[in-house]
Parts: C-alpha cells; sequence; structure tokens
C-alpha cells in the first residue's frame, strides 16, 4: 500500500489494485496458488448461482455497465461464463445476458441454452459477418476427413463462390 494504491506481489503498484506473480504452465493443471486471482464462494454449488465481476463508471455508485459472471451450472463449481452487458440509464445492475460459454464449451449469443458449438438467436433477421480487409472472406464446412467445401466471396469480385474437392463447384 503506497496510500493510493495496493501492491501484492509488488512494491511499486500502477493501479489502484495491482497483482504481480510469476505465470504457471497453463498447459498442466494448476496448482493450488497458481491463479493471479481467485473468486471462491463459501457456499456449496448450487445451480443457478453465480460469482461475479461488475464494471461501472458512474457517480451514482450503483449503475452496473456490464458483468462477467461464472454461473454453477452443477456440482463442484462446474459451468460456464455468461457475459452481460447494459444499454440503458437504469440505476443498479440492468445487465442482460449477451453471451454465454457453457461448461461444455458451447457459445451461444442472444441464447441462455445453446445447442449448438456456435448458436445466435434473436429477433428478426441475425447474421454472421465475416469480413477480410485484404482478401477473401469465406466460412469452411468440414466434415471428419472429407476435404473442406469453403463458401467465399473472391477479393475483388462480387461473386459469391463454392469450392470443394480442389475446385470451384458453384458461382453466383
Amino acid at each position: 500500500w503506497d496510500g493510493t494504491s495496493f501492491g501484492i506481489g509488488t512494491a511499486s503498484p500502477l493501479s489502484k489494485v495491482h497483482i504481480e506473480k510469476t505465470a504457471y504452465d497453463f498447459d498442466s493443471s494448476p496448482q493450488d496458488g497458481d491463479f493471479h486471482l481467485f473468486l471462491k464462494s463459501s457456499e456449496t454449488s448450487t445451480v443457478g448461482d453465480a460469482i461475479s465481476i461488475g464494471f461501472a463508471q458512474t457517480s451514482d455508485g450503483t449503475t452496473v455497465g456490464s458483468k462477467i459472471s461464472h454461473l454453477v451450472e452443477g456440482s463442484f463449481s462446474r459451468g460456464g461464463l455468461v457475459f452481460s452487458t447494459n444499454d440503458t440509464a437504469s440505476a443498479g445492475d440492468t445487465t442482460e445476458e449477451r453471451m454465454r460459454i457453457t461448461g461444455a464449451g458451447k457459445v451461444g449469443i442472444g441464447t441462455t441454452n445453446p445447442s449448438h458449438a456456435l448458436h445466435v438467436s434473436g429477433s428478426g433477421m441475425q447474421k454472421i459477418k465475416v469480413e477480410s480487409t485484404d482478401n477473401e472472406a469465406a466460412i469452411e464446412l468440414a466434415s471428419d476427413s472429407s476435404g473442406p467445401w469453403v463458401m467465399y466471396s473472391a477479393n475483388g469480385s462480387d461473386d459469391l463462390r463454392w469450392y470443394g474437392n480442389s475446385a470451384v463447384r458453384m458461382s453466383l
């Protein structure tokens, strides 16, 4: 503590709270004490409970701008991450879930229960944008060991092409 900032592992904190520690090998299982910051509830795991980090920049002291939550989906802390944001001027925590990564690794945008690796849901037309600023933009589909099929927009062209088995198969 230097009077304005709190340092853990450093005598010269660079922010209000500064935690400094050597990194651990991510590819091996972390050991007790490896994490730089560890948030833990004192209760047993209950489905639907959450531990969150909130973000705000406001003078009223209650408005939550966004938050990241660990949402318990099963026993032994099993669960996913929920990303919530606020687009209102209301005080308090009026954040809404925008994206979820389940414990099984499925990503949901606009859904709390993604059924596929990537699940986008919402009212009206839903779009996914793939944009290249200097080359081709594409979506690749691959199944097991078969060659991939690619739907792409060729560089310098308004064409939409399907490519598979080493050749363009259709062009619009």
